[in-house]
């Protein structure tokens, strides 16, 4: 499971398909870290190959409930201006 949408990268080769790589949550304060690693296409990703970008998405507050699944995760992913028009696939 993952999402497709271009963004650029650092490595100058845009980036097309993102997954969640890890959930850190910190149930005492409220609050969810995702790391997201983004890759040159799926293909890549199922391959292993390593990431050309790595992002942070912070919910605290209203935007964080805890024991959320991967799959509500993404649901919420798209609904990020960052994340406007990506499709999860």
């Amino acid at each position: 499971m993952g999402m497709l949408k271009t963004r650029p990268t650092g490595t100058g080769v845009d980036a097309t398909y993102w997954m969640i790589g890890n959930i850190n949550e910190d149930f005492w304060s409220g609050g969810a870290q995702l790391t997201l690693y983004g890759f040159k296409d799926e293909q890549a990703a199922q391959q292993k190959m390593r990431p050309l970008d790595v992002l942070s998405e912070t919910f605290l507050g209203s935007d964080y409930e805890p024991d959320r699944s991967r799959a509500d995760w993404y649901a919420i992913l798209v609904t990020k201006p960052d994340w406007s028009g990506a499709e999860i696939v």
